[in-house]
């Protein structure tokens, strides 16, 4: 595993990201903070709907850049039940194992330029979206702090 993988699974210093979210109940999910202008739905929406566009520029068949990042968040707070949130912790999970099994990808796969204009590799993507994800993880921590909910069921590494 290299330290890309590692950081995209959240070893060493980082949350792992599905501890962040796997054990939240739905009703957690939409709830506001005082001065907090996103929710963990939005945040995880948001790291999908990225992660997805990355995933999808590696492969050759990127979408549209957004007009603003608006389009990005979700619309509405929270989930409207449990299936729902469960169906976006899930992709959440698949675009993880997506990330990690490029990131252990051989080195030509790396190298391989996503992006012409800019000179982005698939192994430049990887990093800007593991690191994307570690900083809203890290908001989504909070927000369960703020919550009440937190450390997860499975335990989280106390500093």
């Amino acid at each position: 595993m290299s330290t890309l993988t590692d950081l995209i699974h959240g070893k060493g210093v980082h949350i792992d990201p599905l501890a962040a979210v796997d054990d939240l109940p739905w009703e957690l999910a939409g709830r506001r903070v005082l001065h907090i202008p996103n929710t963990i739905w939005k945040l995880l929406g948001h790291l999908n709907y990225w992660m997805d566009y990355g995933l999808k520029s590696i492969e050759g068949a990127p979408p549209p850049r957004p007009a603003s990042i608006a389009e990005t968040w979700p619309g509405a707070d929270g989930p409207t039940d449990d299936v729902s949130w469960r169906h976006e912790v899930a992709l959440f999970r698949t675009n993880l194992a997506q990330l990690a099994t490029l990131a252990d990808a051989r080195a030509s796969t790396l190298s391989r330029i996503v992006n012409k204009k800019s000179g982005k590799t698939v192994e430049g993507v990887l990093w800007e979206l593991a690191l994307h994800n570690s900083y809203h993880c890290g908001q989504i921590v909070q927000l369960r702090h703020a919550l009440g909910a937190w450390p997860p069921a499975g335990g989280a590494p106390e500093w």
